[in-house]
């Protein structure tokens, strides 16, 4: 095995630092093109979980350092996506199998999942969470002023889910992986339409036209700026309404309190200090801001909690950041694709994906197994590999496997 990180170098001084034993040479070339972008000063970092993105940027598992503007496509249309996990007083032996039957239908009746799926009517507790996200941003955009609230509270698709799972001391924990749903998908979309009109007036020259970016100072960076920063806000809000959802459900049968508590984005932007050879100018306004950019990473400070799941047929690890400062305090966010949604629906087969998941002892949606063939376990690297890639980013706190797995 490679001693990581594996350095590339992209040309003009840029490189490419990856903490990944497992990775395609079109996520290298991917992440390449990043590095050698105007706005990305250091080094782009790929995590274990890493491979490419869709289009020409937002290579997932990547963190960059953006500087004077930013690049839509690098965060991409699920902004704010993320994690939120809770560790309850109470051992998952206390929940029976008929238990676990009851509190997965429970779950997949009251939290709307899927593609499209709303709350039909949203509950006055969800207009006042969202009367305090307006208090805190200003009003909602009347892109998504309706599905603000619609939404408030739903899974959405794809990797997204919710665990019900157990540790290795028997405890109970759940886990809610979603994002900002439609919303940052209309936000995202506006943002990088506007920046590939900026590039292309201004006639700036890309390796790729998602690598488009609007410069600090035009009214489309403030106007993404704000965007991102009420959708993540949003999407944390929706999470914590989930969860909220699942605890009622497990509070049908047994009645624990929580005693671990925690959030995690990993597709989103954090501001940074100017860097020190920033110029100096005769305003604030006029800095150059900063920008940190996780794409499919999470923050992994020294001693924040974070998590990073495998696949709905594989266990999830609670783990504690080490502070890593050279790979920019971040880890991997899960296991990683290793097959496209398309070659997985095309190769992988249904009874095999219902053989891996009656081994794993899930609770699961089996009746909807051929809809579910792209999120396999073999369509995704393996996650112990991952965890082993990244013992110089974060230690592990908990393994969890989940007894519950609910998907949209």
């Amino acid at each position: 095995m490679p001693e990581l990180p594996v350095v590339t170098p992209a040309g003009g001084g840029r490189e490419v630092w990856a903490y990944a034993s497992i990775i395609e040479q079109s996520t290298i070339d991917q992440a390449l093109a990043m590095a050698r972008h105007p706005l990305v000063k250091e080094p782009v970092r790929l995590m274990a979980d890493c491979h490419a993105g869709v289009g020409g940027a937002g290579t997932v598992g990547s963190v960059i350092v953006m500087e004077g503007g930013l690049i839509p496509a690098a965060i991409g249309p699920d902004i704010g996506c993320g994690m939120h996990a809770v560790r309850f007083d109470a051992q998952a032996s206390a929940l029976n199998k008929t238990a676990r039957q009851d509190i997965f239908r429970s779950i997949m009746a009251d939290i709307p999942m899927g593609t499209g799926r709303n709350h039909g009517r949203p509950s006055e507790s969800a207009k006042s969470d969202l009367d305090g996200l307006t208090a805190e941003f200003g009003p909602v955009d009347r892109l998504v002023g309706g599905q603000a609230l619609a939404q408030l509270g739903t899974l959405g698709s794809g990797n997204h889910f919710i665990e019900v799972s157990e540790d290795e001391d028997g405890c109970l924990w759940a886990v809610v992986h979603s994002g900002s749903r439609g919303i940052g998908f209309k936000l995202a979309d506006r943002a990088m339409k506007a920046a590939k009109a900026h590039c292309e007036d201004a006639q700036i020259e890309l390796e790729h036209r998602d690598l488009s970016y609007l410069p600090q100072g035009t009214d489309g960076y403030r106007s993404y700026v704000h965007d991102m920063l009420w959708a993540q806000r949003w999407a944390k809000l929706n999470r914590m309404r989930m969860m909220t959802a699942v605890e009622g459900a497990i509070h049908r049968h047994i009645t624990p309190s929580r005693v671990v508590d925690f959030d995690c984005h990993h597709n989103y932007a954090e501001a940074l200090e100017p860097a020190e050879s920033a110029p100096e100018s005769g305003t604030d306004s006029d800095a150059p801001e900063r920008w940190l950019i996780r794409k499919g990473a999470i923050a992994a400070y020294e001693g924040m909690l974070g998590v990073v799941p495998g696949s709905m047929g594989t266990d999830s690890y609670i783990v504690r950041g080490l502070g890593n400062e050279d790979a920019l305090n971040t880890a991997p966010h899960g296991a990683g694709r290793m097959l496209g949604r398309g070659e997985a629906r095309r190769t992988l087969s249904v009874d095999e994906f219902k053989s891996e998941m009656e081994a794993a002892g899930r609770v699961w949606d089996m009746h909807r197994a051929d809809r579910l063939l792209d999120e396999a376990p073999s369509a995704y690297k393996p996650i112990e590999q991952v965890i082993a890639d990244s013992d110089q980013l974060i230690e592990v706190e908990h393994r969890l496997s989940a007894i519950i797995n609910c998907k949209g």
